[in-house]
């Protein structure tokens, strides 16, 4: 048995499913970190370990571009991603009377983001 990871009990869960979606029998081991913080050490048969190894980097790609994905404004009429911060303040307080404000390229409407 391989170690492939030692992470967060909360990470290792999702993780564990995506190895067993590819065919990757994977056990989860719980143990203390030097620092005292528990931990989840994710192991895998020798002969799983490269793979396992190419799955957790697809999974860690997918995670990041959703993470990426939401992350990104959208103009609130036409959903486009083609907005941006409108840096003219004079315009900015004289319309909305506060500091931040975006336009989008795509429809051309501007939009104050929500506290």
């Amino acid at each position: 048995m391989k170690t492939i990871a030692e992470i967060d009990p909360l990470t290792a869960v999702p993780i564990v499913e995506f190895l067993k979606t590819a065919g990757i029998p994977c056990d989860m081991l719980s143990k203390t970190d030097e620092n005292g913080l528990d931990v989840t050490e994710l192991v895998v048969g020798d002969d799983h370990f490269e793979k396992a190894c190419e799955v957790i980097e697809q999974w860690d790609a997918q995670r990041m571009a959703e993470v990426e994905r939401l992350a990104q404004r959208r103009c609130p009429f036409c959903n486009s991603a083609r907005v941006k911060f409108v840096d003219d303040l004079d315009y900015k307080k004289s319309i909305t009377k506060i500091s931040a404000v975006y336009r989008c390229d795509e429809c051309g409407r501007i939009t104050v983001p929500r506290g």
